[in-house]
């Protein structure tokens, strides 16, 4: 069997890494693997997977951030190419992630296997959507999705949203954790820190990853640490990311007077090492799919406190089996502690008081911080999970969606 793993661009997000990781674990259990992208962008140093040298097809030149129209302009000319590309390699079976690439694999034409990868949590990506688009994509998404022969989402929750938004069988639909070999990533912890960024480990640090963008909420994280200061006024905030808000939230630093305290590290690959030395970690999304920096923080033992967006934040560390999220307070659960997500404004200015999401944030990370025995036990806990989420647990789950053993063409 031949597949291709279409993604649209290798920029550092949660679905590039999967990606990146999914192809690694096809070609460590004996398959052939391509990576094709959508576009160039791409942010991770591709001489650091020796294992998928040669294997990367760009499809085009272009810049992922560039604006819809340009997209849309260039989807025929990325059409054509890949149809070439695939019929070359001839491929069985196209897994594609990523709505550009689902769309694009779903309206290309050819007799192959579509298994379409969604990794955003359904009901929160149309809720951001103008209304038009998101009657839009409730009609002709749903009648595309009839081509899919199976589409496959990580979370329990983002599925039953899924199933909720759209008229498929649920016997069509499949849930598939994140892949994380967490022998490989605590030997990838073990690696020096950049020399600009030891100093900021000199005390307490609380440390986030992801970019820099609404969904993400690193507005409420900066307004909540400002008030972590008040009881933990050594402790420092590092934000790992890069992303268009950058401006904003250094201005929102500035305003709230905490520039010694807050440091902005731009993008870093490997974010493992920071994890390694920081003293809390701290997830204050939105909404996610299911968040690799979360999950790769937990099984580092970096106690976490996650806010209890939908999706994955609580299926990774409650173990109730519940998908009820919290409004209020601070839940300490099995595997880190949970805190209610954002709500409303995506913004507010920098003497606003504190939303309830925002005060039971700041308690959290003030409390943990303080909490040496209760960090101890979250971080004694980290192996318990390592199976669930090992390429071994997951490939072969992979591999029963996809159509069964065989060769493997993957694109990312």
């Amino acid at each position: 069997m031949r597949i291709a793993l279409l993604g649209g661009s290798l920029e550092g997000g949660g679905a590039q890494q999967f990606a990146l990781r999914l192809a690694e674990g096809l070609v460590a259990a004996g398959h052939e693997v391509w990576l094709v992208s959508l576009d160039a962008t791409c942010d991770f140093d591709l001489d650091d997977f020796p294992a998928l040298k040669g294997r990367f097809h760009f499809l085009s030149q272009s810049d992922v951030s560039r604006g819809t129209l340009s997209k849309l302009l260039d989807a025929p000319r990325q059409a054509w190419r890949l149809h070439r590309l695939l019929r070359s390699l001839r491929v069985e079976t196209v897994l594609s992630l990523q709505e550009r690439s689902n769309i694009l694999s779903l309206l290309l034409p050819g007799r192959f296997r579509r298994v379409i990868s969604i990794r955003s949590y359904p009901a929160s990506m149309l809720k951001r959507k103008a209304p038009a688009k998101r009657w839009l994509i409730r009609l002709f998404y749903g009648l595309l999705l009839k081509r899919a022969d199976r589409t496959v989402l990580n979370s329990r929750d983002a599925a039953a949203s899924f199933l909720e938004l759209f008229n498929v069988s649920s016997d069509r639909v499949d849930v598939i954790y994140n892949i994380c070999d967490a022998t490989a990533l605590r030997q990838l912890s073990l690696e020096p820190v950049d020399e600009n960024l030891r100093p900021v480990f000199s005390g307490p640090v609380v440390l986030t990853g992801g970019r820099l963008i609404p969904d993400k909420g690193h507005f409420q994280l900066i307004r909540a640490f400002a008030a972590t200061l008040r009881r933990v006024p050594d402790a420092r905030l590092l934000i790992a990311g890069k992303g268009p808000l950058e401006a904003q939230l250094r201005e929102l630093v500035r305003e709230l007077d905490i520039e010694g305290r807050v440091v902005f590290s731009g993008y870093v690959q490997n974010l493992a090492a920071l994890m390694a030395k920081a003293t809390v970690f701290v997830l204050p999304s939105r909404r996610e799919g299911f968040p690799n920096a979360l999950l790769e923080a937990v099984l580092l033992g970096c106690p976490s406190i996650a806010a209890d967006c939908h999706s994955g934040p609580r299926e990774l560390l409650s173990t109730d089996g519940s998908l009820d999220v919290i409004e209020q307070g601070v839940e300490k659960a099995a595997y880190g502690w949970l805190v209610p997500a954002p709500q409303g404004a995506d913004w507010l200015p920098s003497a606003a008081p504190l939303t309830e999401a925002e005060r039971a944030l700041a308690d959290a990370m003030s409390d943990l911080l303080a909490d040496s025995q209760g960090r101890s036990t979250l971080t004694g806990r980290a192996q318990e999970l390592d199976h669930a989420f090992a390429p071994e647990h997951i490939i072969p789950q992979w591999m029963t969606v996809l159509g069964g053993p065989g060769p493997v063409v993957a694109a990312g």
